[in-house]
């Protein structure tokens, strides 16, 4: 899993090309000769102890917020649709942030086929992500999958700890960090035709499963 998140990195050919260097100082560490055997021995060692320091420093990081945030969800009727949001420019600002929510666009009606968004969502000081959720609809109705577009506009800092030192000057961090963010997300119809329920039962009658 670690790889499927970080990808093949420096650390990773750094472990993989100390780690035969130290096998062969530990079962043969003689062979250089005393002193410049333990030499060769500490060394590499001392390498594979930093590359393992690394990849655990890496294991550790807080990103399950930001996991979130890939990839469209989906959400069955009836079911709350969770939405992930990436904290933008997380290493210019880590303070409190505020952006307000609005519905852009998707083929989904709210009001219908889902509850309105909340009217706004925070950024938490310290924390690289947030979570929202959006009720959806069972309107007992076949239709397809229908999307939902929403997007999270003027962001908002505290008036107190909003300002940052940025290139010689003091600025807002509204003016620096990303206006808008956009996210998308899916609603699955709840009948037969999406695998939800059996034949002759009711529309709605049970969670749908794909489709």
């Amino acid at each position: 899993m670690l790889k499927q998140i970080v990808g093949k990195s420096a650390l990773d050919t750094d472990f993989r090309q100390q780690l035969p260097a130290a096998r062969n100082a530990i079962r043969k560490p003689a062979r250089n000769g005393g002193g410049a055997g333990r030499r060769v021995f500490g060394a590499a060692r001392l390498g594979l102890m930093s590359a393992c320091a690394g990849v655990a420093a890496l294991m550790l990081l807080p990103v399950p917020e930001a996991l979130a945030a890939l990839g469209d969800p989906e959400a069955c009727e009836g079911e709350r649709l969770s939405i992930g949001v990436s904290r933008p420019n997380r290493r210019l600002y880590g303070g409190k942030l505020t952006y307000k929510v609005r519905v852009a666009g998707g083929d989904a009606q709210v009001g219908v086929d889902y509850d309105p968004p909340p009217e706004k969502v925070t950024f938490s000081a310290g924390v690289d992500g947030l979570r929202f959720y959006v009720k959806t609809v069972r309107d007992g109705i076949d239709e397809g999958v229908e999307k939902v577009r929403l997007q999270l506009y003027e962001p908002k800092a505290p008036l107190y700890g909003g300002w940052i030192f940025h290139q010689g000057n003091w600025v807002r961090v509204e003016t620096l960090v990303r206006q808008t963010i956009t996210r998308r997300g899916k609603i699955r119809d709840n009948t037969e035709d999406d695998g939800g329920s059996a034949a002759g039962r009711k529309l709605n009658a049970v969670p749908c499963s794909g489709g």
